[in-house]
């Protein structure tokens, strides 16, 4: 069975390494960075490994602050409560998801009626 990994920021640094290593090693990939050129660069060479690898240019560097554990964890002794929930967060990333936007930035709080 092929093991299936998604890296990003696999365009240099750490994320290109990993993925690299995983080609290497016969897993299918999905590869994410924010320059589609570059994305696409990495992606033809990393498909020499004979390895399945799909190239989706785009920033995930996810919805902001949000009041999770992680974020309080992160920020100890703070008072976080001002800050959304994660289900908050849902609909912008639907949005994203079922929609058919163009690659690029997004921040999910303006998605939010996207798809509604």
């Amino acid at each position: 069975m092929t093991k299936t990994a998604i890296v990003t920021g696999a365009s240099r640094g750490l994320g290109l390494e990993l993925a690299g290593a995983l080609a290497q090693r016969g897993w299918r990939l999905v590869i994410d960075a924010r320059g589609e050129a570059e994305l696409e660069a990495v992606r033809a060479q990393l498909a020499i490994h004979d390895t399945d690898v799909i190239a989706i240019a785009g920033d995930v560097a996810d919805p902001g602050d949000m009041n999770t554990r992680m974020h309080q964890e992160a920020f100890p002794g703070e008072d976080i409560s001002d800050r959304p929930p994660p289900r908050d967060s849902v609909p912008g990333l639907l949005a994203l998801v079922e929609g058919d936007l163009p690659s690029g930035r997004y921040r999910v709080a303006k998605l939010a009626n996207v798809l509604a």
